[in-house]
Formats: C-alpha cells, structure tokens, sequence
C-alpha cells in the first residue's frame, strides 16, 4: 500500500517536471536519483536494526521497512525504465 502511493507521488513529480515549460527544479532524472537514494537509505537503516536489535518489535518493524523500502525502489525503477529516465545525481 506504501509503496503504491509513493510511487504515484513519484510519477506525479515526473509528470509535473516534464510538463513544465519553465523547470526551475530539479529534472526528471535528478528526482528518480533522490528517490532511490532515499529510500535506499532507508533499507540500510532497517537492515543495521535487523542486525542490532534484541527487541522483537524493533527488528518487525525493521524489516517491515526493508520490504517496504525494496518495493518502492522496484517501482520507482520500473517507472524511470517506462519513461526512459535514467537515474543521476542532483
């Protein structure tokens, strides 16, 4: 479900940026990196509570984010590669 909505609000940014005549913000592929990127960090961060954590809750919800985090990645990767965006630093 979570990363259903991200990646509608990543297509939406796409679209938006593509659809600006006047693009004073970041491009389509500078976007797809920022996503990626944040979610990335995200899955590393679920992955380090995973491998640190004692406590069951902490390491469920971390891997809840793991999982979450991978889909998004999935999607947003999948929607650049329909766009043909490829992905660059900001």
């Amino acid at each position: 479900m979570k990363s259903t909505h991200i990646g509608w609000i990543l297509l939406a940014a796409l679209s938006g940026c593509a659809s600006t005549a006047k693009n004073t913000g970041p491009a389509d592929a500078q976007i797809a990196a920022i996503v990626v990127t944040a979610n990335q960090v995200d899955v590393d961060a679920g992955e380090l509570a995973t491998s640190t954590s004692r406590l069951k809750d902490v390491r469920s919800f971390a891997n809840l984010m793991i999982t979450d985090h991978n889909a998004v990645n999935r999607s947003a990767t999948a929607l650049v590669q329909k766009l043909n965006v490829q992905p660059e630093p900001g």
